[in-house]
């Protein structure tokens, strides 16, 4: 292919297929402690509010 070499200087090199199927492996293993995150900060996000209505009950 002559207009590759003129544009790149070399042939268009094929991109291995195997390349791709790493990165959706990566993608998987990122998304498994994305859920456990939110599950640890919940608890931490209830517990002042369970406190605000124990003061709340107190004042009343």
């Amino acid at each position: 292919m002559p207009e590759f070499k003129k544009i790149f200087g070399t042939a268009p090199k094929p991109r291995p297929k195997a390349t791709p199927k790493p990165k959706l492996k990566a993608a998987k293993k990122l998304k498994i402690p994305k859920p456990a995150r939110p599950k640890a900060v919940r608890p931490k996000k209830a517990l002042p509010k369970a406190v605000r209505k124990s003061v709340k009950k107190k004042e009343g």
